[in-house]
């Protein structure tokens, strides 16, 4: 009954409209930005630390927030003996979240379905991250092109969650070149101006001013089914 009458919208925080700086890190930074809860499974990335740790790769991961999960995952943390590579700061102003999402290569999302959207994914993406997401929150599958401008992996897959970042740090060029990808995608289709545009394209077009507009991705294109 309601097929091709749904489409694809999401959370249009502001655009970042300047190009991402160039990241001149002497390791691959890699960040989470969050409240610590059970279903933002921050967990997962201490494990990732502790795997990548044991195939001496070199890197460093920040996770900023707080929240009822975080002295766990302190103890998770110390208990692998990762504190030369993981630092834990308090939870920061969204401005103090984009200017660490300005100088991290790789975003790590880790939330379960729970989550719902995850405008973070955006902000993530909007800063010139290479996101590596959770498939659970509905902006990862809506805003990243796996292997385009991000990665995706099964929610709660540890083991593929390690595979691409892995990969990415092997291959340090192509964070940036993802990272680019980003902040082109997010400029182009998922600024709000650009939302508001298709927006009205599409109720002119439902209205019968206009051909309805087929948008192959982004908001306003025909929504798909997630599984």
């Amino acid at each position: 009954m309601f097929k091709d009458r749904m489409w694809t919208w999401g959370y249009f925080t502001t655009a970042q409209t300047d190009p991402p700086p160039y990241r001149e890190n002497d390791v691959i930074k890699m960040l989470w930005a969050g409240r610590m809860l059970d279903w933002k499974r921050a967990d997962l990335v201490i494990e990732l630390a502790r795997r990548l740790k044991g195939q001496k790769h070199s890197f460093a991961l920040d996770l900023i927030g707080d929240g009822p999960m975080k002295a766990n995952l302190v103890r998770q943390c110390q208990r692998n003996g990762l504190e030369d590579v993981v630092s834990f700061f308090p939870a920061t102003t969204p401005e103090g979240v984009r200017k660490a999402m300005l100088n991290a290569d790789i975003f790590l999302m880790t939330s379960n379905y729970r989550e719902g959207w995850g405008a973070v994914i955006k902000e993530a993406m909007d800063s010139g991250c290479c996101v590596v997401a959770s498939k659970g929150p509905g902006a990862a599958p809506s805003l990243i092109e796996h292997k385009k401008n991000g990665f995706l992996f099964e929610s709660g897959n540890v083991a593929q969650l390690c595979s691409i970042v892995s990969a990415l740090l092997e291959q340090p060029e192509e964070c940036g070149e993802v990272g680019m990808e980003a902040w082109k995608a997010m400029a182009e289709a998922w600024s709000p101006e650009a939302a508001a545009k298709r927006f009205v394209a599409l109720v002119e077009g439902l209205l019968g001013w206009r051909p309805i507009p087929d948008f192959d991705r982004g908001p306003c294109s025909i929504a798909k089914v997630f599984h």
